[in-house]
């Protein structure tokens, strides 16, 4: 298989030191071999930053590894949004594209809110569908129909299995976190699995640790600080209005060993019990 496989990622310019080093290696330099690039959208923003905050080493020096890396040095990799670029750039019809994000959008503060994630509830760092759900657009010519929608849960640890499997590299060699979602690309067919969420530390002074789990239609959100737990139908109602934990203890229950098997499972961090103190005692000098 030759060509390219680009991942549209929206995400912090920080994303682009994972980037590995792909000069040389694609179907540009006439290897016969596939090319992993990553164009962070988001590009523009470090950019703008740039601009009005004077020049920032950092990110200047990332972006310009990350045109390097992508062969665009002379290309603002903002203009990947751009479908003529998209066709005459990375070969579009030899080209997997997907685009992406990590978190719901972020909603601002409570007198300057800066978008609106309805029907979703709340945005990104809450545990509800506003902070997790996000778009998810791929296009693989000759592969997935122009139009096609699937109603397959993925999370976004599919993404690297999923670019393994398409270029033929056999799994079974390796332990995923995700899974691939081929056979959703081709078939929309995908076995049936839970898919779980972490957070387990605190967010400013409004959203405590929790652990998530999604299993078929339902979604269960753990809290870690004796907070109850929250049992949504996400088929029956994606807003999650309709908190259905004490209808449903015994759901609640197999779901709660769920999540416990899970953390066992991932030797997951889980929020630890301190000492508190009083922010008015004096420390103990030793005189």
């Amino acid at each position: 298989m030759a060509g390219n496989l680009i991942a549209l990622g929206v995400d912090d310019v920080r994303s682009f030191k994972y980037i590995e080093d792909a000069q040389g290696v694609g179907a540009n330099s006439g290897n016969d071999v596939p090319l992993l690039r990553y164009a962070d959208i988001l590009l523009s923003r470090a950019e703008a930053l740039n601009e009005l905050n004077g020049p920032n080493e950092e990110s200047i020096g990332l972006i310009n590894r990350v045109r390097e890396v992508a062969g665009a040095s002379s290309v603002n990799l903002s203009d990947f949004s751009s479908k003529e670029l998209l066709r005459d750039f990375i070969l579009a019809e030899n080209t997997v594209v997907i685009f992406t994000s990590d978190n719901g959008e972020l909603l601002g503060g409570e007198k300057n809110r800066v978008t609106d994630n309805a029907p979703l509830r709340s945005g990104k760092g809450y545990p509800f569908e506003g902070g997790i759900r996000v778009p998810t657009i791929i296009r693989w010519p000759g592969v997935i129909e122009e139009g096609t929608i699937s109603e397959v849960p993925i999370i976004s640890m599919d993404y690297f299995p999923t670019m393994l499997d398409i270029v033929g590299l056999d799994l079974q060699k390796f332990r995923f976190d995700g899974a691939s979602i081929l056979g959703v690309l081709k078939s929309d067919k995908m076995v049936e699995r839970d898919l779980f969420w972490h957070f387990p530390h605190y967010r400013q002074d409004d959203v405590d640790p929790y652990t998530i789990v999604r299993s078929g239609p339902y979604k269960l959100i753990y809290y870690y600080d004796n907070t109850p737990s929250e049992l949504y139908h996400l088929i029956e109602g994606v807003s999650e209005a309709n908190n259905l934990a004490e209808k449903e203890p015994d759901l609640v229950k197999e779901l709660e060993i769920k999540i416990d098997i899970w953390l066992i499972e991932t030797n997951a961090k889980t929020p630890k019990v301190v000492n508190t103190f009083s922010p008015n005692s004096k420390p103990d000098t030793g005189n």
